[in-house]
């Protein structure tokens, strides 16, 4: 990625329907939350945006932080790039369990206090 700017995920967001940000005011702090809606591998693969899935910025009243969730993961067969058929002679290196539910990811807010955060809000 060439950047990972805040203007970066904005342009993203300006230039496709696939993705949008959601301001919130957390215990007085601008936060942003980047996210994704109906997007296809390409959408994703075409826009550099596989971190968009979550992905939240804090302003501290200078800076913004950005606090990354997880990178957008395809299931098998979802994607030309994990067919089974591609995959399938892969060694592998570990399984884990794969459980539906919202995802948390952490926060910590510039008074120090940290929030659980889903993919969209605190």
């Amino acid at each position: 990625m060439a950047t990972t700017s805040r203007e970066f995920y904005k342009n993203v967001v300006g230039k496709s329907n696939s993705f949008y940000f959601l301001e919130r005011d957390v215990m007085g702090y601008k936060c942003e939350i980047y996210n994704y809606k109906n997007s296809t591998y390409e959408d994703f693969k075409n826009n550099d945006a596989f971190e968009m899935r979550g992905l939240t910025f804090v302003y501290d009243g200078m800076y913004w932080k950005k606090y990354f969730a997880l990178n957008k993961f395809f299931n098998i067969n979802e994607t030309s790039t994990c067919e089974y058929s591609e995959l399938k002679n892969q060694e592998i290196m570990y399984v884990q369990e794969k459980l539906d539910g919202s995802m948390i990811s952490f926060i910590k807010f510039p008074n120090g206090i940290v929030r659980a955060k889903s993919k969209t809000s605190f």
